[in-house]
């Protein structure tokens, strides 16, 4: 019995210094690129890929912009720890996502700009497509020209081709901004104190791009008081009017009516247009009307005429009156 167990104890030992020697001699070889090689072909890859695109070219501030993101898996093997980043240009606001039902997303609060991550509950087997609807809308501060807008897909499966997991740069072109104008004109005369005086105001969109969330703000006489404010478009509120959007090349009209002040006099009315976007000319931004009122019972004015009318006049007559001489 001592000898069986003298010979075990040999075999052991000799054994466990067969396996040290084994692992002394391995141990160069895990370096090696013969061996880092070999665990990069036996290791699992996964190629995923992204494509986006926008449901419009051309856009407008303002315009709503859906995208269409496609993730697919290529293979050969299925990729683990998906996630679709999309980082929004400072062109967008975010609205919406429609994601399939194995994401769970964070985006910005709607109306604002920021990042929309995606991240994949489970794996994402080899030949397999995924599509997300993002809905978003053109900011009224866009500034003209093309924005690209990207969207990036990762996983933690290593991926032979990562050059693909980036989208192509859509791009959508907003016009340049609006040039709005506003001017203004008193009904006719006369004019007689205490009464209602009608003021129109007409607001242009000499364009090239819409202009949106449209506002004009009017000033009433001192001593005046507001009858009624009547919009061809929108709302008004006291002398506030919303008007909204108007197209390039649309106008919009405010009819406003006063009540003058009971002592005879001059009225300046005032009023200035407002819009989302940024102006190039603002010099035609703000108008004004002047009426002069008179006391009742006061007779009519007489008409005046320019004196280049009153010239012609006088030669006219005296044409009349050399011919009546012969």
């Amino acid at each position: 019995m001592a000898e069986h167990r003298d010979a075990l104890g040999r075999f052991s030992g000799d054994t466990l210094a067969a396996m040290n020697a084994l692992r002394r001699l391995a141990a160069p070889l895990v370096a090696t690129p013969i061996f880092l090689y070999s665990q990069l072909l036996f290791a699992a890859t996964a190629d995923l890929r992204v494509v986006k695109t926008a449901s419009s070219a051309l856009v407008e501030r303002g315009d709503s912009l859906q995208w269409t993101i496609t993730v697919s898996n290529a293979g050969p093997d299925a990729a683990d720890n998906v996630v679709l980043t999309d980082a929004l240009p400072p062109q967008l606001t975010f609205n919406s996502i429609v994601a399939p039902a194995s994401y769970s997303c964070t985006t910005p609060a709607p109306g604002t700009n920021g990042t929309v991550t995606c991240t994949r509950s489970g794996s994402m087997a080899n030949g397999t497509s995924e599509v997300f609807t993002l809905n978003t809308t053109v900011a009224p501060t866009a500034a003209p020209g093309a924005f690209p807008n990207t969207a990036q897909v990762t996983s933690t499966t290593a991926d032979p081709l990562p050059a693909n997991n980036l989208s192509a740069g859509i791009s959508a072109v907003v016009p340049p901004f609006p040039d709005v104008s506003i001017t203004k004109s008193a009904g006719a005369g006369p004019f007689t104190a205490g009464n209602n005086v009608p003021f129109t105001i007409t607001v242009s969109n000499a364009g090239p791009g819409s202009a949106h969330n449209v506002a004009v703000t009017d000033t009433i006489p001192a001593g005046s008081t507001l009858v009624s404010a009547t919009p061809s478009q929108g709302t008004c509120t006291g002398s506030v009017c919303t008007l909204g959007t108007i197209a390039s090349g649309g106008t919009a009209t405010i009819t406003l009516v006063v009540n003058a002040p009971s002592t005879p006099g001059t009225l300046v009315n005032s009023a200035s247009v407002t819009l989302s976007e940024t102006d190039p000319n603002l010099t035609n931004n703000t108008a004004s009307a002047m009426v002069t009122t008179q006391a009742p019972g006061s007779p009519a004015p007489i008409p005046t005429l320019p004196p280049w009318m009153l010239l012609v006049l006088g030669f006219a007559l005296a044409a009349i009156a050399a011919r009546g001489g012969r």
